[in-house]
């Protein structure tokens, strides 16, 4: 179809009307498209209303409208960029109602996107994009605009669902790898706030490995990265517990302690307000204690619990690396069904 003349409009978060539009469209581009959680994939309307208050510190967010001639809103640009930290880069999320693409409304949005960022003093958008978990990027809408448009995919994790409760045969198949035999470490763990006497063992156990987070691996493979030092961990921990109660948000960990003490091996369930899902934040175990079932073990402890205490979550959530073979393999074995690929996707600012 041919281009039509868009108009964009900022968005004022203080004029229900407006902001009302503006929400619509994004929530409809967004469950029109078949977005997996999708009403899970933007925040509720009072609190994006908050996130757009001019008057908030840190993290910052502008919202802007695409009108076609007459009016009728038909596109919807999330921008998200944060003052206090050190960084040159925009979050940039362009939604149009599937109606209207393909007649230069997403253009226009990313053109005004090009000029804030760059009054911003940004020189970098950066923009995540979901397809289906074997759809190839540039097949879908939003993947073929990006890539159109000068983006490059840095990035890429995919998304796994269980649905609760847990199937039989999965049952079955985590209790008869749990078995465990003499001298095996013992499964324990905590909600929300880790205790006293588990902070010393679990800092240590992240610190060796580096503080890196396995992706639904039953063995805990994990990713090194910076990690704090040991006497730094508990401050850190507390202060991420308090900013979790907070925002409402829960969690689940078990861990693996040795005859020793020691923790050998840790997973961990984040809870998300409003959310009917669990997300797997990581499985940590040490390589001398891989491959003898003792994910399965932790996986269970989690999973049994969150029966237990949280019967209202309907599914769970875990990430993968794409080319993580293993931790496809055992989402799988554990009754995980593929359901998305989100890919992160730079490019540079025109100019910068």
């Amino acid at each position: 179809m041919s281009a039509q003349t868009t108009r964009v409009r900022r968005v004022d978060p203080t004029e229900e009307a407006s902001l009302t539009a503006w929400y619509e469209v994004l929530c409809r581009a967004l469950d029109e498209d078949g977005a997996e959680d999708a009403e899970e994939a933007v925040l509720p309307l009072e609190d994006m209303r908050e996130a757009l208050r001019p008057d908030g510190s840190g993290g910052h967010a502008l919202a802007f409208v695409a009108l076609e001639e007459d009016g009728t809103p038909v596109g919807a640009l999330l921008l998200e960029y944060d003052e206090e930290a050190e960084s040159d880069t925009v979050e940039v999320d362009i939604a149009v109602l599937p109606r209207a693409r393909r007649r230069g409304h997403g253009t226009a949005l990313l053109r005004t996107a090009e000029t804030v960022g760059s009054d911003l003093g940004r020189t970098t958008q950066v923009v995540e994009i979901s397809s289906g978990p074997d759809q190839d990027l540039a097949a879908g809408p939003g993947g073929g605009f990006a890539l159109a448009h000068g983006f490059e995919v840095v990035g890429a994790e995919d998304l796994h669902v269980l649905e609760l409760p847990l199937p039989p045969a999965v049952d079955a198949l985590l209790r008869e790898r749990v078995r465990p035999g003499e001298g095996e470490p013992e499964v324990t763990g905590w909600q929300d706030e880790c205790p006293d006497d588990l902070m010393g063992p679990c800092s240590r156990l992240r610190q060796a490995l580096g503080h890196g987070r396995a992706h639904g691996d039953e063995d805990g493979q994990a990713d090194g990265d910076d990690s704090p030092a040991v006497e730094d961990y508990a401050e850190r921990v507390r202060l991420a517990e308090a900013r979790r109660a907070e925002e409402g948000v829960r969690s689940l960990v078990s861990v693996a302690l040795d005859t020793s003490g020691t923790a050998v091996g840790l997973s961990e369930l984040v809870l998300l307000p409003g959310s009917g899902a669990a997300d797997q934040a990581g499985t940590l175990v040490l390589p001398e204690h891989r491959g003898r079932g003792l994910g399965s073990r932790l996986w269970l402890r989690n999973l049994t619990e969150l029966a237990r205490a949280f019967p209202e979550r309907e599914r769970v959530r875990a990430r993968t690396d794409p080319e993580d073979t293993a931790a496809r393999e055992t989402a799988a074995d554990l009754g995980f069904r593929p359901v998305e690929r989100t890919f992160a996707l730079e490019r540079t600012l025109q100019g910068a």
